[in-house]
C-alpha cells in the first residue's frame, strides 16, 4: 500500500529500488543521528555475506540486493557504519562460496576505512564442522589485509567447548 501511494503521488522508482531506497535512506538516518546524539558509539551491521551473486567472480547464491533489497555495498561505501560484519557462514573452500574470496571482497569495497569484522558460524562446530574450520576462518581473517577480527555466532561453541575448540583457541 505505500508503494501504491508513492507512485500515485508521483514516485518514479520500480518497487524493488523503493524498497532498496528506503532502507539506505533508514541504515544512513541511523547513523546520521546516532552520531549526532552519541558520537562515542559505534555502529555496526551484519549483512548477508553476499551482495550479489558474481561479486567477486565465481561467487553463487542468494542475492540480498534484489531478494533482500539491502544494498549492503553502498552502506560501507558511503561509511554510514562504523564496523561491517558481513555473514561469512560457509566453509572456507566452499563451493559457490570461499571464505577467502568474499572476505577480500568486502575489504576492498571499503574506502573509508572502517572496521571489518567477518561473522563466522562457530555454533557449526560439533554439528557439521571441525573446530579447525571455525580456526582456519580466523588465521585466514588475520591474514587478510583490512580485516581486524571476527565476531562469532554463537558463544555456545566457546562455552561448551565444542571439538575442543575453546582449548585450541587458548
Amino acid at each position: 500500500p505505500s508503494w501504491k501511494k508513492y507512485k500515485a503521488s508521483g514516485g518514479e522508482l520500480e518497487r524493488s529500488d523503493w524498497r532498496r531506497e528506503s532502507v539506505n535512506i533508514f541504515v544512513k538516518d541511523f547513523y546520521t543521528e546516532t552520531k549526532k546524539i552519541k558520537p562515542w558509539v559505534k555502529v555496526g551491521i551484519s549483512p548477508f555475506g553476499i551482495w550479489r551473486p558474481g561479486y567477486p567472480e565465481g561467487i553463487k547464491g542468494l542475492d540480498q540486493y534484489e531478494e533482500l533489497y539491502a544494498d549492503a555495498r553502498k552502506w560501507l561505501l558511503e561509511g554510514w557504519v562504523d564496523y561491517f560484519t558481513p555473514q561469512l557462514y560457509w566453509e572456507l573452500e566452499s563451493a559457490g562460496q570461499p571464505y577467502r574470496p568474499l572476505l577480500k571482497w568486502w575489504t576492498e569495497q571499503n574506502p573509508n576505512g572502517r572496521h571489518i569484522w567477518p561473522g563466522n558460524f562457530t555454533s557449526r562446530v560439533g554439528d557439521r564442522w571441525k573446530s579447525e574450520e571455525i580456526i582456519g576462518q580466523i588465521m585466514a581473517t588475520r591474514d587478510q589485509p583490512g580485516a581486524s577480527g571476527n565476531v562469532h555466532f554463537s558463544m555456545a561453541a566457546f562455552s561448551q567447548n565444542r571439538d575442543g575448540l575453546f582449548d585450541k583457541l587458548k
